[in-house]
């Protein structure tokens, strides 16, 4: 019996090359078994467990990965690429998804 998919929230409207790969990133990370929703909606954030490109927060130990606030200024180490989403995603997580 398979347990309950892991809920992702992403953006609604066009995607992005960005929270595709996160959101791959992160059904990788979940062995595929997710449920991703498209929605801006910012009410009900607490049933997911991980959040892209929605909330205007970058906290990796809650599962939120937004680039988007003006005070995000992290980048890949060593470098001056600032993060996108998916980049976040990676930093924090790669070793678990690898």
């Amino acid at each position: 019996m398979m347990s309950e998919p892991v809920k992702i929230l992403t953006h609604n409207g066009r995607f992005h090359a960005d929270d595709v790969i996160a959101c791959e990133l992160l059904s990788l990370l979940e062995d595929g078994n997710v449920e991703i929703s498209r929605s801006r909606n910012l009410d009900d954030l607490d049933q997911y467990k991980w959040i892209v490109d929605v909330g205007k927060q970058y906290i990796p130990e809650h599962g939120r990965f937004d680039h988007h606030q003006e005070e995000c200024t992290e980048t890949w180490p060593g470098t001056s690429i600032l993060l996108s989403s998916s980049g976040m995603v990676f930093l924090h997580l790669w070793r678990e998804i690898l």
